[in-house]
């Protein structure tokens, strides 16, 4: 699924393929494409994607036809990809065509002082999504935030 997501699919290319369908790659067009999770790509999809990268080309699955793309990519994982290569879990020379500019940005529990800050931000989100004027947090449930420790909380 994450190949006909990425790449399109041609009419009839599976099961419940009834019509040509674009993918990320080729709606993305002269713009910039993020691809997040990017450790996660099968083998497959990591050989398509470095094609993409290296000759900006790519065939719809079930596609007979090269279709050329202009696209720039952004990819992001939580993942040590250096590690995934040594592991040959990911591929070297994707790792290679994708690692040009590299940004580390560490957890949130590293960065205790940004929390009052993502805070507000999500307060000021959810008041203009509910129609609300909560200002702020108690000190309780700050303390609580600060000592999270389990799996990632996400507001949308």
């Amino acid at each position: 699924m994450i190949e006909s997501s990425l790449f399109g699919h041609e009419k009839g290319a599976f099961t419940g393929a009834l019509e040509v369908h674009h993918g990320f790659f080729e709606r993305a067009e002269g713009g910039t494409l993020f691809l997040d999770e990017v450790d996660s790509l099968s083998p497959a999809a990591q050989t398509r994607l470095l094609r993409v990268i290296q000759e900006g080309e790519l065939e719809r699955v079930g596609g007979k036809q090269t279709l050329a793309v202009d696209v720039r990519i952004i990819s992001a994982t939580n993942q040590n990809l250096e590690s995934l290569v040594k592991q040959d879990l990911f591929r070297n020379d994707l790792y290679y065509r994708i690692n040009v500019v590299r940004l580390s940005i560490p957890p949130l529990a590293e960065r205790p002082e940004d929390l009052p800050y993502l805070v507000q931000l999500i307060i000021q989100r959810l008041n203009k999504r509910y129609n609300k004027q909560v200002k702020s947090v108690s000190r309780e449930v700050m303390q609580k935030i600060r000592t999270y420790r389990g799996q990632a909380m996400f507001v949308s």
